[in-house]
């Protein structure tokens, strides 16, 4: 008759703290790994804030709506270059290149 010898529950604790560790380099490798857009969205010829605007990162799922003063602010944007779309119904499309870093957000004016 063989006996499976079960591992010791410190041997158990050892191995759950290595994992826990692991994930949490993980995850926080990843946060450090993007960073952030804010900027204003102003009509072209008056300069007058626009809210409702549909500001986004092309090849991503980030955007966000701009407030009624015309700001905005999009987290978690991979670094390195990248490009913004910017569209609201009665306007045209706006793209623009920008550059995300990880020390400061980036900030953009879209006219």
């Amino acid at each position: 008759m063989y006996v499976t010898r079960i591992a010791s529950p410190r041997l158990l604790v050892i191995i759950a703290i290595v994992l826990g560790l692991s994930c949490w380099t993980s995850a926080t490798a990843s946060a450090q790994a993007t960073g952030s857009i804010r900027g204003h969205v102003v009509e072209a010829r008056t300069g007058s804030a626009l809210a409702a605007v549909l500001v986004q990162v092309e090849s991503t799922r980030q955007r966000a709506i701009s407030d009624t003063d015309g700001a905005f602010v999009i987290d978690n944007v991979p670094l390195g270059p990248q490009t913004v779309v910017v569209s609201v119904v009665g306007f045209g499309l706006v793209r623009r290149e920008v550059v995300i870093a990880a020390e400061a957000p980036t900030d953009s004016r879209f006219r």
